[in-house]
C-alpha cells in the first residue's frame, strides 16, 4: 500500500516534471510555420524568397532571390507574387537545371500594397516572405 507522502511525491514529480521537461508538445515558434497551405520561418530557410524592392514614382522594381539548390532531383520550379487575397501579380518559372531562382519584376501598386512572394520547392512544398512595395 501506498502511504500518503509517497503519493504526494508522485503527483508533484508529474505535474512539475512537465514544467521542467526541456521537451515541448507545442509547435516551435521560430520554426516553420504554416498559413493556408504556406511555409514561412521566422529564422529563416533556404526555400524562402528574399525579397529586395526599390519604388521609383509609381513602380516598384522587386528582385526575388530563393538561396536553394537548383538540380532535377532538388530545385525551386517558380517564383509567384501574391496579394494578402491570394491574387496573383506576377510571376517566374525556372528551368531545374539551366537557371538560378531569382526573378526581376516591376509592380505598378499604391505604395504600402502587403504582398507575399511565393516559391514552390519540388521537395518541402511552397514557402513565403512578406513583403511590401
Amino acid at each position: 500500500m501506498m502511504n500518503r507522502r509517497n503519493l504526494l511525491k508522485g503527483a508533484a514529480a508529474v505535474a512539475f516534471g512537465g514544467l521542467l521537461s526541456t521537451e515541448s508538445s507545442a509547435q516551435d515558434p521560430s520554426g516553420p510555420q504554416e498559413w493556408g497551405g504556406w511555409f514561412t520561418d521566422a529564422a529563416g530557410n533556404k526555400h524562402m524568397p528574399v525579397v529586395k524592392v526599390t519604388r521609383e514614382g509609381e513602380e516598384s522594381t522587386v528582385v526575388i532571390d530563393v538561396p536553394h539548390v537548383q538540380n532535377a532531383a532538388h530545385h525551386i520550379s517558380y517564383v509567384r507574387v501574391y496579394t494578402e487575397n491570394r491574387i496573383e501579380v506576377a510571376s517566374a518559372e525556372f528551368n531545374t537545371t539551366l537557371s538560378t531562382p531569382r526573378a526581376t519584376m516591376t509592380l505598378r501598386l499604391p505604395a504600402g500594397t502587403k504582398l507575399f512572394a511565393v516559391s514552390d520547392c519540388n521537395k518541402h512544398g511552397i514557402w513565403y516572405t512578406e513583403f511590401q512595395v
